[in-house]
């Protein structure tokens, strides 16, 4: 094996564990243009779906032998009842992977006519579009949370792995907040707007 056979299977980077045990899910961050502003689409979830009432990004599963990106796409169109033709994508995010077995891609979308957007009954509440100069000016508050690792009952201590008084390792992880016109913004879509305007304001903007 040589480096021109690494280099072929180690083509596309990958997360540790993607196909295996984790949950991989793809959304964008919306971007539309507002009477000249720069706004990004936010969704409050459903009554029909697990955390109702949130504010989230539209996206969603990664079906299997499907590309994030067109996930992405598919997800977005089907979530704000756009066409492909309606959405530019402008760049991939940074990458999310949460403590609780979630891998989420993320993706700059272009949203070409405000008009146009409107949402599925189903999956969406409402909408809500906020400026992007609020997120560039606004410090989220931040608060923490404790998290642990607890081996399930079947945990193979009696093959000699480890003791079952290992000391687990737990963290302290960061939980963003926003507050817009009485809106609360917070969990991952907070982590992952924070990760974006963070990227924004290190290109001095």
């Amino acid at each position: 094996m040589d480096r021109d056979f690494f280099s072929k299977i180690y083509k596309d980077i990958g997360i540790v564990g993607e196909k295996d045990d984790l949950r991989v899910y793809a959304v964008t961050i919306p971007l539309v243009n507002i009477n000249g502003e720069e706004n990004i689409v936010f969704e409050i979830r459903s009554r029909n779906l697990s955390g109702a009432g949130e504010i989230s990004l539209p996206g969603g599963k990664v079906e299997k032998y499907e590309r994030k990106i067109d996930a992405a796409i598919r997800e977005t169109c089907e979530e704000l009842l756009l066409k492909e033709d309606d959405i530019e994508i402008l760049s991939m995010g940074d990458i999310a992977v949460t403590h609780y077995g979630k891998v989420i891609y993320t993706f700059i979308a272009r949203i070409k006519d405000v008009d146009k957007i409107s949402f599925s009954k189903d999956e969406v509440e409402k909408l809500i579009f906020i400026p992007l100069n609020f997120f560039i000016n606004t410090k989220p508050k931040i608060m923490k949370i404790k998290t642990s690792t607890n081996p399930i009952e079947e945990f193979p201590y009696d093959i000699g792995v480890t003791s079952e008084n290992y000391n687990w390792e737990s963290a302290k992880l960061n939980v963003y907040f926003y507050k817009y016109e009485g809106n609360i913004i917070w969990g991952l879509t907070a982590k992952i707007i924070h990760s974006f305007i963070n990227r924004i304001k290190g290109n001095g903007v």
